[in-house]
């Protein structure tokens, strides 16, 4: 966390009294479940894939939604988080859910990697239960 004071200063040079304390705490960076992750992945070539950062706020079931964005039917790719990794096979327009069972707190990597051509990602969300 990082305490500031700010004080104004007009055209003239006078400066006013400082602020009371403001304090802010950065970010890790990672995105909190549950939550949207990314409304549009994108595409991932085949052999490649696309990693984010989720902080798992309490221990819990977590649900990871995947939507598929791409055109073609029978994309393969594989979800890969809290030390599990699923293969799927999904069709145009499809949503899957895949479950992970009794994730503990902190900050977790989801990595998606695609494992044939056409692998396209619109949403992806999580969930806890």
């Amino acid at each position: 966390a990082y305490t500031f004071k700010v004080r104004a200063k007009d055209n003239a040079g006078n400066l006013s009294a400082f602020t009371s304390d403001l304090t802010v705490t950065t970010s890790t960076g990672a995105t909190n479940v549950p939550g949207v992750v990314s409304t549009n992945v994108g595409a991932i070539a085949n052999g490649t894939n696309k990693t984010f950062s989720l902080n798992v706020t309490s221990t819990s079931n977590v649900r990871i939604l995947v939507t598929s964005n791409s055109t073609f039917n029978s994309t393969s790719f594989t979800v890969n988080f809290n030390g599990t990794s699923i293969p799927l096979s999904v069709n145009a327009g499809q949503t899957v859910p895949i479950d992970f069972a009794g994730v503990s707190a902190g900050v977790k990597t989801l990595t998606i990697t695609a494992n044939s051509a056409n692998v396209s990602i619109g949403k992806l969300e999580t969930q806890t239960y």
